[in-house]
């Protein structure tokens, strides 16, 4: 038989401590990596943050082995939500089990108030469905067990179906109280004696306390019996099934952890409040060093966003509404900023925040609890299939994808510009609107400008005009993000991928590009484009010289338009070469004097033009080289873009073939020669 993986969860749920005690759904999830077969979990908690509590539940759900639960004096509230996760649920003799609602602190008007009692009865909802399945025990039943915080001994919640099995727990009750030290038990309405007992009598044990501080201000006891130490009001609604804080009944030293970590949240808290009102960082200084508690600046802020609008009203007469960022908005906003820095995207330094630590998982979790939307009751596969799907309220996709769009738009981007092309370099670009083909004009060189004698008119010029045709085409291929890309943490799914896909997309138009030179396809005049009728192709081959580029450079330069009457006498800019003849060309090109010369001849050719060279060239033939004019000057190859869009256009939509989300990368553009005048090709020796 396998040999158990161990796992061991003490202390609150949702607070990690230095000290090894607590855990959160992200400690558990790196526990988890990488394990299989048989799990056993040893539980001892008094609780914590509710939403901490469901996400490990579904952690431990979706492991693929049997889970062995075995609670050691304690699995209240959140914890209970946990222990459901087990297949098998072990209590020892003398443990406690409490299953009760979710509370919270808000402020905020009616209206948000109404909709933070809503989220609750959701969120306990969802926590009477998880006790039901796995209890067997009619929803309502649970419901009512919650209402009245129910305790349950071992033997009892063996019989409500919330555990399988009971042993004698080896432990003595101080052992016991020694594992489930750092709870304020005062939180509780009805704690049973025997529990009390634990701690001789008094509600909280100081090992491991947590702090109001670390608690964020999340509370879960009814307003009378608050103690003082918990007054303060939170800034933002958050739903907690207990709260493990340091009991008033019994003054304990904090510390000096505990003292900076308070201290931090104390600054992060005031920080975090007055930008979300716009208020100046100035006025949070002054807040964090006069020492004044997250109550006090929270009342000052009010008092100074009163201020601010008593003076904005004495202005304007009329009411004015500014939108800013909605939470969805700061979401994708804060979670994009994440994941590219996680992948390598970020142009600047990185800026950690919220989400840098969040997996997958997590951000298609965080994507379904900002709109409201997330089923708790749900395994991992589903939760996440969930994220891709557009809202009820009418959203075209999710904000999840958008998400993930956003980060495989800029990694397709950065891919588009890291491609390594050099067409851009001898090219022009045209614009076109549709697909339809198109002539592209172009007027002969004007001759020379005629005399004009004192007190003759000025005669008109008539200029020839040709035309090349033109029709863009779409270049594409399409890629998944899967919901198992998601549950394991790929980034490359949407960081690597498209950003390979963007490269490939510019290098499409360098193998357009390279095809005018290498196909030599018919111009508009029915000859192809290099051809000895156009006066741009060698009549014998030859590999590169001084001689042959002295050549080239001079039939170039004795083009005449297509009249036949004006010589254009075009300069070289670049040459187009080969990379096997890349040295060579080089060679001559930088040399003094000519390479191929015993005596100390002058090199003729030195810097006549750029090189460029290019691999496709070599599979065409490896012996060819081209010359072509500057672009700006004498129109030569143009590559022509749909409405300008020189970059690759990505789209988005949710999987049906798959299960996730696909996107697809389009790239629309066509190369042509526009004149033959401006590019040289000889064939080499």
């Amino acid at each position: 038989m396998a040999k158990a993986n161990k796992l061991r969860l003490y202390g609150p749920v949702g607070f990690k401590f230095d000290h090894d005690d607590g855990f959160t759904a992200a400690s558990v999830a790196r526990s988890l990596d990488g394990m299989e077969g048989p799990l056993e979990v040893t539980l001892n908690s008094g609780g914590g943050l509710a939403w901490e509590g469901v996400a490990i539940y579904d952690q431990l759900k979706n492991y693929d082995g049997k889970i062995t639960i075995r609670i050691e004096a304690a699995a209240f509230s959140a914890a209970s939500i946990i222990a459901m996760a087990g297949d098998e649920v072990i209590m020892g003799e003398g443990s406690f089990m409490m299953i009760h609602n979710a509370s919270i602190v808000a402020i905020g008007e009616k209206g948000d108030l109404i909709k933070t009692a809503k989220m609750m009865e959701k969120l306990d909802g969802e926590m009477a469905d998880i006790y039901a399945r796995n209890t067997g025990l009619k929803a309502k039943a649970i419901k009512s067990m919650m209402d009245e915080e129910t305790w349950m001994t071992a033997a009892e919640a063996v019989a409500d179906g919330f555990a399988t099995s009971s042993v004698a727990d080896e432990g003595e009750p101080a052992t016991a109280a020694t594992r489930l030290s750092g709870f304020d038990l005062s939180v509780f309405e009805k704690v049973p004696a025997q529990v009390l007992g634990w701690f001789g009598g008094a509600a909280a044990s100081n090992s491991a306390a947590v702090t109001a501080a670390q608690l964020k201000d999340v509370r879960m006891f009814k307003e009378d019996k608050k103690p003082a130490a918990a007054q303060e009001p939170a800034a933002t609604p958050v739903a907690a099934v207990t709260t493990p804080v340091t009991a008033a009944s019994k003054e304990v030293a904090p510390t000096a952890e505990q003292i900076r970590s308070a201290e931090r949240e104390r600054v992060t808290a005031i920080n975090s409040l007055c930008r979300q009102h716009g208020l100046p960082t100035s006025f949070a200084d002054e807040l964090v060093n006069t020492d004044v508690s997250k109550a006090v600046a929270a009342e000052r802020i009010l008092d100074k966003l009163s201020e601010q609008s008593d003076a904005t009203a004495s202005i304007n007469a009329n009411p004015q509404a500014t939108v800013g960022l909605t939470a969805t908005d700061k979401f994708i906003e804060g979670a994009t900023l994440a994941l590219m820095a996680k992948t390598g995207l970020s142009d600047g330094p990185i800026d950690n925040n919220e989400f840098t630590a969040m997996t997958l998982s997590e951000l298609a979790r965080a994507s379904q609890e900002i709109r409201g939307t997330l089923n708790r009751s749900a395994d991992r596969m589903t939760m996440v299939g969930a994220a891709f799907m557009p809202t009820a309220s009418g959203h075209t996709t999710s904000d999840f994808a958008a998400l993930l769009a956003n980060v495989a738009n800029k990694a397709m981007l950065r891919g588009a510009g890291v491609a390594g092309e050099t067409f851009q370099e001898w090219t022009s670009e045209g614009v076109m609107t549709d697909y339809k083909t198109v002539d592209r004009l172009g007027l002969d060189h004007f001759p020379s400008l005629q005399s004009v004698e004192e007190g003759a008119e000025y005669k008109y010029v008539k200029l020839g005009e040709h035309k090349e045709q033109v029709a863009l085409a779409d270049y594409g291929n399409m890629f998944a993000i899967t919901r198992q890309a998601i549950i394991n943490d790929d980034l490359n799914a949407f960081s690597k991928i498209p950003m390979r896909m963007g490269q490939a997309a510019i290098r499409t138009i360098g193998n357009l590009v390279c095809a005018v030179l290498t196909t030599n396809a018919t111009m508009g005049d029915g000859t192809a484009l290099f051809h000895a009728d156009h006066n741009n192709l060698a009549a014998s081959g030859g590999a590169p010289s001084v001689t042959t580029l002295g050549a080239a450079r001079a039939a170039m330069a004795l083009q005449k338009d297509r009249s036949g009457n004006q010589q254009l006498n075009i300069r070289p800019k670049f040459i187009l070469a080969p990379v096997a003849l890349q040295d060579t060309i080089a060679q001559i090109l930088a040399s003094e004097y000519d390479p191929s010369k015993s005596t100390r001849a002058a090199n003729v050719v030195r810097n006549m033009a750029t090189l460029v060279t290019d691999a496709r060239l070599d599979a065409a033939g490896a012996a060819v080289w081209y010359l072509a004019a500057d672009p700006a000057i004498m129109d030569t190859v143009e590559v022509s873009y749909l409405n300008g869009q020189k970059q690759p256009v990505m789209e988005a939509r949710n999987g049906w073939s798959v299960d996730g989300a696909e996107f697809k990368i389009r790239m629309t553009a066509a190369a042509k020669a526009l004149q033959w005048e401006g590019l040289y090709k000889n064939p080499g020796a």
